[in-house]
């Protein structure tokens, strides 16, 4: 009786476990790999998203200290242009009036466009909020689509070595059958 057969099949049943265990792992390690790349993600976005909002914050607020500055620098001009006429003797009636008032309607939309510029920076700040929120919402769905990849690859794999298992058993009964010396009819 030749053992050679059931010696290659028991070889190549080992083989069969090792590889589909090793492919389990690595694929379970792949798994685990794209869980943390998506919490990585999550938390630079959640990270990217307070900055932003930080961002805005403060382009908002220096946008409303240019407006402030605009007024009072329109204040201090009017002051200089009333001074301007007092000091000539100029009455403020009438067309210097009117002098003054399109003055002080010019240097008031100066500071309306500040303020312009101000809602602009808070609107676009916003946006880019939202933005960064949409991707620390995809970074947390990729984060929960990796983990049930990694338990479906983990089940995948088991199944894999319980597979290679059985086939690895099958092949040594086989092996065996074939070197048994077939039964003498006396």
């Amino acid at each position: 009786m030749s053992l050679l057969g059931p010696v290659l099949a028991i070889v190549g049943a080992g083989a069969a476990i090792k590889g589909a265990k090793l492919q389990a792992q690595a694929a379970n390690a792949q798994a685990q790999a794209n869980i943390q790349a998506a919490e990585y993600k999550r938390k630079l976005a959640a990270r990217n998203t307070g900055i932003a909002g930080q961002q805005r914050q403060a382009a908002v607020e220096g946008a409303r200290a240019a407006v402030a500055d605009k007024r009072l620098e329109n204040r201090r001009q009017m002051a200089e242009i009333r001074a301007s006429f007092g000091a000539n003797g100029v009455d403020v009636a009438g067309s210097p009036l009117d002098i003054l008032e399109d003055s002080a309607l010019t240097l008031e939309t100066d500071a309306l466009r500040e303020q312009h510029k101000a809602q602009v920076a808070g609107y676009e700040g916003a946006l880019r909020i939202m933005g960064l929120q949409d991707e620390t919402s995809m970074a947390t769905f990729e984060g929960i689509n990796a983990t049930t990849r990694a338990a479906a690859v983990s089940a995948s794999g088991e199944q894999s070595v319980i597979a290679a298992t059985a086939g690895a058993a099958l092949n040594v009964v086989g092996a065996f059958k074939d070197a048994m010396p077939a039964p003498s009819e006396d």
